[in-house]
């Protein structure tokens, strides 16, 4: 059978549980960032200085959750779907390994 595979499988899979972990805490920033966001709509303060943070803030923060908010599920899906890709390569790789194997005829 051939010995060599291009496909390290388990660093990949630690790659992708990396990546899994990722989307899971960013998932979960997203919801405190939102959970923050709610509980002050804005409001930091009647004084000068929560006027000036509400003013140079609030907009930003929100442009940041509108642009955040699928972020974390890409993440966790593109771990998902690159495991299933790299098991079936694996399994192709195998199977044409063994094929090849098959053909090979002893002198």
């Amino acid at each position: 059978m051939a010995e060599n595979f291009y496909l390290d499988e388990p660093a990949f899979e630690g790659v992708t549980d990396d990546l899994l972990v990722t989307g899971t805490n960013f998932k979960t920033a997203h919801t405190k960032l939102n959970g923050v966001l709610t509980a002050y709509q804005g409001c930091w303060g009647d004084d000068e200085i929560g006027m000036a943070f509400q003013n140079n803030y609030w907009e930003n923060a929100e442009k940041v959750r509108e642009g955040t908010e699928n972020g974390g599920e890409g993440l966790i899906e593109t771990a998902r779907t690159s495991r299933k890709s790299a098991e079936y390569l694996s399994s192709v790789d195998e199977q044409t390994a063994q094929y090849l194997d098959s053909q090979v005829h002893p002198e």
